[in-house]
Order: structure tokens, then C-alpha cells, then sequence
């Protein structure tokens, strides 16, 4: 496996013609990948840092929110810190979408969703924090440029990018992760399609930038 250069392989979850079967199988197993790496995590503790108790709601952007878990769970997150907070997620799919808007639901944590190509278009305005998790290395690298900037415009106050570094220790990882924490086929195909990185030399697997 050659490192030197970035190399993008299309994602079974990409693919316009997968199977509902698979895409819900696929989020689950995304799910515990992001909880075994403690996403929410990292992402929460820039953004309790923000506001305080009785400060006016926080408007709160997912990009390419996938199964909304992440959206979901820094909602609980914000009400326990007696923080109010207006969630949105949005994704490509619209059974993604689907499967989101379920699973807040069924939390009792409103939010709202909506359909957005990352790649081209405009994000709304009017959000506190834009952030976006595992999503990045889908995209090449003008297209991740350009929708860095659109963040940064976008976003009044923060904007959070948490995804992948890859090289050999991350790439043992991922596919150790992927089988240990028994996700779906999909996940293991499309998490060893991503395991070449752009350089061999950067071992973390996971990397999270604030701006």
C-alpha cells in the first residue's frame, strides 16, 4: 500500500443505487465507530466553551449529518448544561435524512434537517457553529477547500472539522475498529477503501481543527 499520495476510491454509501438495508446498516456501524473515538466529545467541549447558562440558543450546523447521533447527542449534552441550543443537520441522501429526522425523534431532541451537496451548494445562514464530522476525505481536494471556506463564512462564531489522518498505524486502526466493534460489511469495505493517506508520517487516526 503506497502512502505518498492521497487516494480516493467511491464509498459504498456514496453510490446512488445503495439499498436502504445498507445504508441503515452503515450508519449503525458509523455510529459506534464515532462513539469508540469519542467524536462528541471533542466536539463538545469548544462548544460549551462559547456560551454560558442563559445566553440566547445557540444555532448549531451538522454537515453531512449522516444518522444524526452526533446532532442528537450534543443536544443531551447542551440540556444538561442547562444551555439552549437549535440543532440542524443536513445530508445528500434523502434516506440518510430520513433515518435522521427518525432518530431525533424518537430522543425527543428537536431538530431539523434538510438535503445539501456539499460539493456546490451554498450553506445557509445564520448558524453559531458549523461543523462537520468523518466527512472531508470524501471530497477532493478543491472541493474540501471550498467548503472549508463556505464554513468559514457561514459560521458567526465557530467552525469545527473533525476527521481522518491516515497513515499505517491509522489504517491498522480503522480496520481493527471496523471489526471489532462488529459494524456492517459496508463500513469495513468503505473504511479500507480511505485507509491511504496523503502522507505515512502523520500517526493519529482521528484530527479535529477549530476555527
Amino acid at each position: 500500500m503506497a502512502f505518498q499520495h492521497r487516494v480516493r476510491e467511491p464509498e459504498i454509501l456514496d453510490q446512488p443505487d445503495v439499498s436502504p438495508e445498507e445504508v441503515y446498516a452503515g450508519l449503525e456501524g458509523l455510529d459506534r465507530m464515532h462513539w469508540w473515538s469519542q467524536t462528541v466529545s471533542l466536539l463538545w467541549q469548544p462548544i460549551a466553551r462559547l456560551v454560558k447558562p442563559g445566553d440566547p440558543p445557540l444555532r448549531i450546523l451538522d454537515i453531512a449529518c449522516g444518522s444524526g447521533a452526533s446532532l442528537v447527542e450534543l443536544g443531551r449534552r447542551a440540556c444538561k448544561a442547562g444551555i439552549d441550543v437549535e440543532l440542524a443537520g443536513c445530508d445528500i441522501n434523502p434516506m440518510t435524512i430520513a433515518y435522521a429526522e427518525s432518530r431525533a425523534k424518537r430522543a425527543g431532541m428537536p431538530a431539523t434537517f434538510f438535503r445539501f451537496d456539499a460539493a456546490h451548494d451554498p450553506l445557509p445562514e445564520g448558524f453559531d457553529v458549523v461543523f462537520t464530522s468523518t466527512f472531508l476525505h470524501h471530497l477532493s481536494d478543491e472541493q474540501a477547500i471550498s467548503l472549508m471556506a463556505r464554513m468559514r463564512q457561514s459560521a458567526r462564531r465557530l467552525v469545527l472539522i473533525d476527521d481522518l489522518i491516515r497513515g499505517w498505524w491509522g489504517a491498522f486502526i480503522v480496520f481493527l475498529g471496523t471489526r471489532g466493534l462488529f459494524t456492517a460489511r459496508v463500513n469495513q469495505i468503505d473504511g479500507d477503501r480511505h485507509a491511504p493517506p496523503q502522507r505515512a508520517s502523520t500517526p493519529p487516526l482521528q484530527v479535529s481543527v477549530c476555527v
